[in-house]
């Protein structure tokens, strides 16, 4: 096979390898095709879900490029956004201040926004500038991505997902 990696954890974990748009296999050497397929390096989203037999874990296949549209690609990681937030949040800025930009671009006020966070102690304070922000918390006990792709979904009832640890570090 010939794939493409379209979820990787090299920019998340710093791996030296297994990064988002890398090209692994390749054709034989005899010159016959082979087929060309995306990747996910981390198949298993919620993986204690999966684990303890809760709902919500997820598992995602690479399939042969070219398929009929109902077996469609995956998505890149780096691509699921809501096209109106683009450019709305600044990572630096503060949780209240993307809150407002987010509301402001979804022509909604900041206590109609719902926004996802892991429910962590590291995350006490992050939750607490959401709520004085004024916004709604749905608290996860695993399943980020999935939270990811219903904020990046119109109609899912979720606007956003916050995680500390996915800033920059200082």
């Amino acid at each position: 096979m010939h794939g493409t990696i379209v979820i990787g954890e090299g920019e998340r974990d710093d791996a030296p390898m297994l990064y988002i748009g890398e090209q692994v296999g390749g054709p034989y050497k005899d010159g016959r095709d082979v087929p060309h397929v995306d990747i996910a390096v981390d198949p298993l989203e919620g993986t204690n879900l999966c684990a303890t037999g809760s709902p919500g874990a997820i598992t995602v296949s690479p399939l042969p490029k070219g398929r009929p549209a109902a077996c469609s690609r995956l998505l890149h990681g780096k691509d699921c956004r809501r096209p109106s937030c683009k450019n709305a949040v600044e990572l630096d800025a503060p949780v209240a201040v993307n809150l407002k930009n987010i509301a402001r671009r979804m022509h909604r006020g900041v206590d109609d926004l719902v926004v996802v966070v892991l429910d962590r102690p590291r995350h006490e304070k992050l939750i607490s500038d959401i709520r004085k922000a004024g916004a709604r918390i749905k608290l996860i006990g695993d399943g980020d991505l999935s939270a990811g792709i219903a904020a990046a979904v119109e109609g899912t009832g979720v606007h956003a997902v916050m995680d500390p640890a996915a800033l920059p570090k200082a």
